[in-house]
């Protein structure tokens, strides 16, 4: 297990800098990486789990940091895209302003 947790630690790291590069084809390496690295620690016994509980608590809490990074990378390219193409309307695939629909929280502090 440690060894996918090595690996699932730098890999988050990784990915946070490929996010803030806006690397879309390097995000979606590692998130196929992340599937992977996953499901060997699911594989592991709980109690085996439960001895690096702390640093899945701390790649739990960095992921979602991610996730918020992600949300933020897609909103800018959002409204790039709309700034590029003012002409865009509701019916668009690209809606000119948000739906009204409320969004979902993500929690940062878990």
């Amino acid at each position: 297990m440690s060894d996918a947790l090595d690996q699932l630690e730098v890999l988050v790291r990784a990915e946070r800098e490929a996010i803030s590069a806006l690397d879309s084809e390097r995000v979606e390496q590692f998130s196929v990486k992340k599937e992977e690295l996953f499901a060997q620690l699911f594989a592991q016994s709980p109690e085996h789990r439960q001895v690096h509980r702390s640093r899945l608590e701390r790649v739990i809490r960095d992921l979602r940091q991610n996730g918020v990074l992600l949300a933020h990378a897609r909103d800018i390219l959002r409204d790039g895209l709309r700034a590029a193409a003012p002409r865009l309307n509701e019916n668009s695939y690209l809606p000119l302003r948000r739906s009204g629909f409320p969004g979902i929280a993500i929690s940062t502090v878990g």
